[in-house]
This record gives structure tokens, sequence and C-alpha cells, in this order.
């Protein structure tokens, strides 16, 4: 499967990942010649955004209950919830869908390409390709730049890799056992960092800015420090009162919070516990802290014991008020 011939794709999915992936498949020379997906009218508005008669179809039944009329397909791509690949795949086997087909893909960063049995058990070469970055907006119109990272039969993960190179994006290979460990840093990295811009936003509200304010200072501090993060390290772009081991003003934030929001003190405790480390090697490196009030900061944001843990105080809070 050296060859870089366009190939011929079956898409299954018609989500956002298949809407911001499928016309840079397209782009590349490969001609899309099928759209199946749960919901066949979302096939069809997809089948009509891609250049060429891609049939739009629902997703065959498992069993089939009658024929499936499908073109023939090199390649089937799989761009459906993390949860529905497996069936998904066992779908399109039953429906006689990889007949003739040389390799499946799916787009997952959880799973590894070993979820798609059925198309490996017909000897089909499969991989997975993650976008690594988020897809909630407008699609991308290019993938110049973008990351992506490739796993699964070599075969497989060569057709990827010569796609992504073509359109100017940056793919890299990761092992399947370490896609867990992956997807979890994804995850940090776009998830959660959503869910802390959500939570700085209600402070700043619970503060007293306006809510339209509060959204474009939330996301404008944090724009600054990932600009920072990614020129400098993380240890060097690290500000703020842990990195100053300034106990004083952490106290009063837990303080603050204890009062107008309980549910964020615990994350902005286990953040801060985090953050300390950081600190730490920023102290060690010939800057930051002084060692003693890194060591004060510790000591405070050191977890509560459990409710009637043997020896605990109960009127300890966790910290001085």
């Amino acid at each position: 499967m050296s060859e870089t011939a366009s190939l011929r794709v079956g898409l299954a999915g018609a989500g956002r990942v298949a809407h911001a992936l499928a016309p840079h498949l397209a782009a590349a020379g490969h001609r899309i010649v099928a759209v199946v997906s749960r919901h066949e009218e979302r096939a069809a508005e997809l089948a009509r955004r891609l250049p060429g008669e891609a049939l739009a179809a629902g997703l065959p039944a498992d069993p089939p209950v009658a024929p499936v009329d499908l073109p023939l397909v090199d390649w089937w791509f799989l761009a459906v919830r993390d949860e529905a690949i497996a069936a998904v795949d066992a779908r399109l086997d039953a429906a006689g869908a990889y007949a003739g087909a040389r390799l499946v893909t799916h787009t997952s960063g959880a799973w590894s390409a070993g979820v798609l049995r059925r198309a490996r058990a017909r000897g089909l070469a499969v991989a997975s390709v993650h976008p690594l970055f988020s897809i909630a907006g407008p699609a991308p119109s290019s993938l110049r730049g973008l990351r992506f990272t490739v796993e699964g039969d070599e075969a497989a993960a060569a057709v990827i890799e010569r796609w992504l190179a073509a359109a100017g994006a940056l793919a890299r290979r990761i092992r399947s056992e370490d896609k867990s460990l992956y997807h979890a840093a994804a995850c940090i990295a776009a998830n959660y960092v959503v869910a802390l811009l959500d939570a700085a936003e209600r402070l700043f509200v619970r503060a007293g800015l306006p809510a339209e304010e509060a959204r474009a200072a939330a996301a404008g501090l944090a724009r600054s420090a990932l600009e920072n993060t990614e020129s400098l390290g993380p240890v060097r772009a690290l500000t703020g009162p842990i990195a100053r081991g300034d106990a004083a003003t952490v106290g009063a934030h837990l303080a603050a919070l204890a009062g107008a929001a309980p549910d964020l003190r615990e994350i902005y405790a286990a953040l801060a516990r985090y953050t300390l480390d950081l600190a730490r090697r920023q102290a060690a490196s010939g800057g930051g802290a002084d060692p003693a009030d890194l060591e004060a900061l510790a000591a405070l944001l050191q977890p509560a014991p459990p409710r009637g843990a043997a020896g605990a105080d109960p009127a300890w809070e966790g910290g001085p008020s």
C-alpha cells in the first residue's frame, strides 16, 4: 500500500469530526464515494458539501435486514463517537461493506486501532488518527500546522501520514498501549482548560464583573498565559502567589472560596498543590520563591482529614480563615 494514488473513501459518521476532516480528504485527491450515518439526513447534508456524487445512506442495520448496496470502498474512515466504533465496525462488516476494502481507520483519541476487531479479522489494515485540536466551532479551512497523532498497522498508518503530509499537517506516531495516557493529556489541555475558564468566569461575575467582561477577562488572561507557556515553558511562565510563595494571599483565596463557591475551593486547592511543584522547580532553577515560603504553602494546602477520622479536629477547615 505504498502508492499515493487516490483512494475511494467510505465515511461513517456525519458529525463535527466528519464535517471537519472530510473536505480535506477530498482536497487531497481521495474520492468520497459513500457517507453513512445513523441519521440519513445528516449523511445527505454532508454528502452535498463534498465534491463528486457520494452516496448518502443510513448506517446498515445489525444484522442486515436487506442487502446493502454500497459502492466499492478502499478506505473506510470512521468518524463516530468512541463508544460506537466497535458497533459500526461490526455493522459494516455484516453488511459486506468491507469487501474489497484495504484499510479501516477511526478518529478516537482514547481507543486504539485494535477496537476495529471485525476489520482486522478480515485482514484489513487498521489505524487511528486523532486530531489534536478542538473541533467545536467552524471546521478548519486548512490543516496546515495542525497536529494529529497516528497509531496502528503500518500499512494504514502510512496512508494517513501521506494524506496529512500533503495537507501540511503535523503527524506523530504513538504506541497503542499509550493511548489512554495520551488522551488524558489531551483532555487536560482542552476540556479541563474550558472547565477552568468557566470556573474563573463564575468567580469574576461573583466578584462584580459584568458577565460579558468576565468571559473576555478570563479568556484574555488565559491566552497570555498560554502564549508565555508555549514560548518559555511552564516553569518560567509561572507567575502569581504560589510562584512568589505568598501563603497569606493563597489563604485568603481559600477562605473566600469557602464562603462564596465551596465547590470550587477543592478544585483550587488541588490545582494549587500541583502548581506548588512547578514553583519548587522554578526556585531550583535559580529564580522564584524562597524554599521556606514554599514549604509554608505546602502546609497550608494539605488536604483536610476525612470527617470523623481518628485524631481529626472537626473544627479544622484546612487553612486559615
